[in-house]
C-alpha cells in the first residue's frame, strides 16, 4: 500500500485538501522462483458523480507479469492511464542490472 501525496493544491483524490491531496494505492505481487512475477493492484480512487446524481468511488484497476532471466528483466502492464473512461494502456519496461553478481 502506498500513500501518493501531491503538493499543489487541492485535487479530486480520495483525501483531498489544501496544500496537500492523498491518492491511495494498493497492490500485491506473487513470484515464482524468483523469475516470474504476477501483480494486481488499484489506484487513482475519484470521487465521481452518477449518472443518477449519486457520489460514487472509481478506481483504476491494473495488472502486470514480469519475467527475470539473469540480469534482465522484462516487465508488462496492462492499466488505465488516461482520463477518459475505458482507455486502456500497455506498458512494457526493460531492466538491465550491469552489477557483477557476488
Amino acid at each position: 500500500m502506498d500513500f501518493i501525496v501531491s503538493t499543489d493544491g487541492k485535487r479530486n483524490t480520495l483525501l483531498s485538501a489544501n496544500p496537500f491531496s492523498i491518492d491511495p494505492a494498493i497492490g500485491i505481487e506473487a513470484d515464482l522462483n524468483q523469475t516470474v512475477f504476477l501483480r494486481v493492484g488499484m489506484n487513482q480512487f475519484q470521487k465521481e458523480t452518477s449518472f443518477e446524481g449519486k457520489s460514487v468511488l472509481s478506481p483504476r484497476p491494473g495488472l502486470g507479469v514480469g519475467l527475470k532471466i539473469s540480469n534482465l528483466q522484462v516487465d508488462y502492464a496492462f492499466t488505465d492511464l488516461a482520463a477518459q473512461e475505458n482507455t486502456y494502456s500497455h506498458i512494457i519496461s526493460l531492466l538491465l542490472n550491469l552489477k557483477a553478481r557476488k
